[in-house]
């Protein structure tokens, strides 16, 4: 069987409680710790508020939301010798238009506190701890108006160049959920995707065909969604 190279050609496209009976006073931890950061918009820098925010903290699913700053808080449980547990957490980000991001979070399980000293007056309810510790972990989100489009085509006129999968793949490093979008082409083997993460670069990728005579080897290109 021969072997033949398959080509992409793409065109960038940018679219843009109180107790009743005892007065006793409420217990308050001697240490609490927490993830922190703020959640922004990659492109104009931002803040986003009403970003959900979810992390396993080891017991049960957690939730909370951005607040008018743009600012989360997520609140770490501790083992039983006063070690935190777990120390890697997956935080998820979500908010309407946006891609969805995920970070994995390492936690020190001897943390340095911050104390009193710590300037925590923008973060809505966060308490009022003599002693806590805090990893900061700011996250960026990638809104959902990119676009882009082209055409595949193959050396041997006997191609069919219909149909064919096309695929975007985003690397690892934006930490996006999902990282992949597929779509096929049409009878003129043209292709577009709409509504893509708005990442500086994605890369564009068909998959190998084997039509019984010939394999296609796959080929993939790089393309610029939005400048730096």
């Amino acid at each position: 069987m021969r072997l033949y190279p398959f080509f992409v050609l793409s065109i960038l496209l940018i679219l843009t409680c109180d107790d009743p009976v005892s007065p006793a006073k409420e217990e308050i931890p001697e240490e609490e710790s927490f993830i922190q950061g703020i959640i922004s918009d990659h492109r104009f820098n931002n803040r986003l508020i009403g970003v959900k925010v979810s992390w396993y903290d080891g017991v049960s699913l957690q939730t909370t939301f951005t607040d008018s700053l743009g600012y989360y808080s997520a609140s770490l449980s501790e083992s039983g010798n006063g070690l935190l547990y777990p120390l890697s957490y997956l935080l998820t980000f979500q908010f309407p238009d946006y891609a969805t991001a995920y970070q994995n979070v390492q936690v020190n399980s001897q943390l340095s506190p911050l104390g009193e000293t710590a300037e925590l007056d923008s973060l809505a309810n966060f308490g009022a701890y003599s002693n806590f510790n805090v990893v900061v972990q700011n996250i960026e989100l990638y809104s959902l108006n990119a676009s882009i489009g082209g055409k595949v085509f193959g050396d041997l006129p006997q191609l069919s160049i219909d149909n064919i999968l096309v695929q975007a793949k985003f690397d690892d490093l934006y930490n996006l959920s999902p990282d992949m979008y597929t779509t096929y082409t049409d009878s003129m083997g043209n292709y577009i995707f709409v509504n893509l993460p708005a990442v500086p670069e994605v890369t564009i990728s068909t998959a190998p065909i084997d039509d019984g005579n010939y394999l296609y080897s796959s080929n993939e290109i790089v393309h610029e969604l939005i400048p730096d």
